[in-house]
């Protein structure tokens, strides 16, 4: 249950940080802070 809870929560952080990179012009900004606030 962990695991997949944890597995779960890493595929969303890269779907998150892959799809602020792909729309990286717009919301560059708030993509950088969410993801440095992260690690």
């Amino acid at each position: 249950m962990l695991i997949k809870y944890l597995g779960a929560q890493i595929l969303r952080n890269l779907n998150y940080m892959l799809s602020c990179i792909y729309n990286q012009g717009v919301v560059d900004h708030f993509c950088k802070d969410a993801i440095y606030e992260k690690y």
